[in-house]
């Protein structure tokens, strides 16, 4: 059951970070991957912190669309590559 809402949070995530991606007219990150309940984008490193606090932001929203009773918070990295 947990595996399931945090694979339907990453899910919801990605439709509101390209949305939000979209509605902002940003065009200098890559999404280069989505593995379990984690979002990695590529981007400009003066962009990173905007993209940082999107993906938190999207990751909390999505989970809240699942996760009735407690307010989800969501935490994103930046670094120089992707560490598991």
């Amino acid at each position: 059951r947990v595996q399931g809402t945090a694979s339907g949070q990453t899910k919801a995530a990605l439709v509101l970070l390209r949305r939000e991606i979209l509605k902002n007219g940003y065009t200098d990150c890559l999404l280069v991957n989505a593995i379990h309940d984690e979002i990695g984008l590529e981007c400009k490193a003066e962009n990173a912190e905007i993209y940082k606090e999107m993906i938190e932001q999207c990751m909390a929203e999505g989970g809240n669309l699942f996760v009735k009773n407690k307010f989800m918070k969501a935490t994103a990295e930046i670094g120089m590559y992707w560490v598991h």
